[in-house]
């Protein structure tokens, strides 16, 4: 079996969930928040490359995509032969996976389409539940990556901060990053389009540290904020029910009267003879 996790995603607890449905369906991926039938292209160039007709498609457009970034298979299952040969096909084929030169994320998810696409068509529910099994909401993981964010079992953060990992990793002798030395040449058109976006200054200042900040504020606030919040209520409510805003004050001849001591009281605690 291989599964895939892309460079966007951690590993947060263990895959024994991943592991069976693997060994019961041959194939594991988890829901996104889009559907297949949200980009024009897959529709229009990926649906008849694979020989999907308009009354098939229209059954599985509303079905939600599955994350290209997290692809489990087992070799020789049944899903090796349905999904992953033909997305493999596809992507060999620049007009099923790249049709039109200049094409963005509006028209296509690329492989995450043509993978959605293949999962829903052939009847795969091996699409789990993004929380808690590949959640994109990083504020729920416990900060330190050494320790389990259970029952979490994968997130995916891509470009969020802060990324607690990094002082466990290790970089590989004379490893270099950048364009210049990656070893392929990429076809994408949107690698101009996401690399101007993701380092412009505003999209570092919102998604990459207000965000991170606004993270730290959630997980203060779940623990030590609640109790200042509690403690806020009741000091609100204890002064308004001191100036009598909650409950008005009760009129003094509303009270019972109080009994008035008999003259023929005794001094020794007995009573008279009319007591």
């Amino acid at each position: 079996a291989v599964l895939w996790l892309d460079c966007g995603a951690e590993l947060r607890n263990s895959l024994n969930r991943a592991r069976t449905i693997l060994q019961t369906q041959g194939h594991v991926s988890s829901i996104q928040s889009l559907a297949v039938g949200d980009h024009p292209f897959t529709k229009k160039y990926m649906a008849p490359f694979v020989k999907i007709d308009d009354q098939e498609f229209e059954r599985i457009a509303k079905s939600p995509l599955c994350a290209g970034g997290l692809q489990g298979f087992v070799k020789g299952s049944s899903a090796e032969k349905l999904i992953l040969n033909e997305v493999v096909r596809c992507s060999l084929e620049p007009m099923c996976i790249l049709p039109v030169p200049g094409a963005t994320t509006k028209e296509t998810f690329f492989d995450q389409s043509i993978f959605s696409l293949m999962i829903h068509h052939h009847n795969f529910s091996t699409c789990q539940p993004a929380s808690p099994f590949f959640t994109a909401s990083v504020k729920k993981l416990s900060y330190n990556p050494l320790k389990s964010s259970g029952p979490i079992s994968m997130a995916s953060r891509r470009h969020r901060y802060p990324k607690p990992y990094v002082p466990y990793l290790k970089k590989r002798a004379h490893c270099r990053v950048g364009h210049n030395h990656i070893g392929w040449q990429t076809s994408l058109p949107q690698a101009g389009e996401t690399t101007l976006k993701s380092s412009s200054l505003g999209f570092k200042i919102k998604f990459m540290y207000l965000q991170a900040l606004g993270d730290f504020f959630v997980q203060g606030g779940s623990c030590v904020g609640v109790h200042f919040i509690a403690l806020f209520i009741f000091w609100i409510l204890y002064s308004l029910l001191q100036m009598g805003f909650i409950l008005p004050p009760v009129p003094t001849d509303r009270f019972l009267p109080l009994c008035e001591k008999s003259e023929k009281w005794s001094e020794e605690g007995g009573e008279g003879d009319g007591g």
